[in-house]
């Protein structure tokens, strides 16, 4: 961001590679999260002066990552909360007034939330089908059926991190960065190459 703020342009590789370790638990994943989105929150601090000018960072960058990593994932889960509620709230009305009960409305709640996650799920697959193709990359449709244990297990346990790390921010309490465990548990072995 601040190469960007200076005039610099950061070209974007798409055949790089990285590896690194990633958590092997629970707590381990919420504490690289929780440092993660504190350190979001630092950068779009840092750089609130060039919201909505200055180029790519003030008008794509830094609202991209305001909405997509910081708004949404607060709101998600009071969509998940207000789906469970009316599902609740319709059983209980029927249980207790059949005759008032209206099961239309049953009905376009079940609607607009499956429509959610089919929208939801056809944003994964566009995902997936710009990302970079190679012979070795089977596992691509494995990976997109995982998308739904994304959305109701991931997005909760993200949207919780982020709720502790504005909480912390609002504080003004000092943050420690703390650091990921090594624990070199988990092996990379390549795919074997295609022979042509």
């Amino acid at each position: 961001m601040a190469l960007l703020r200076n005039g610099y342009r950061v070209q974007y590789e798409d055949m790089a590679l990285a590896f690194t370790e990633a958590p092997t638990t629970a707590n381990a994943l919420m504490r690289q999260r929780f440092r993660w989105s504190f350190g979001i929150l630092q950068a779009i601090f840092k750089h609130r002066g060039v919201f909505a000018r200055k180029g790519a960072l003030g008008f794509v960058a830094l609202p991209n990552i305001l909405i997509f990593q910081i708004l949404l994932p607060l709101v998600s889960p009071f969509i998940d909360i207000m789906f469970v509620t009316g599902v609740v709230w319709y059983f209980v009305q029927n249980y207790f007034h059949p005759e008032s009960n209206d099961p239309a409305s049953f009905h376009r709640l079940l609607i607009f939330f499956g429509a959610f996650l089919v929208i939801d799920f056809i944003a994964s697959s566009i995902a997936f089908a710009l990302e970079r193709r190679q012979p070795e990359a089977r596992e691509d449709a494995w990976l997109l059926s995982q998308v739904w244990l994304q959305r109701f297990a991931y997005r909760q346990v993200f949207s919780l991190v982020l709720f502790r790390t504005l909480k912390r921010a609002i504080q003004g309490r000092p943050f420690a960065w703390d650091k990921l465990d090594r624990t070199a548990a988990v092996n990379y072995v390549p795919p074997e190459r295609v022979k042509v």
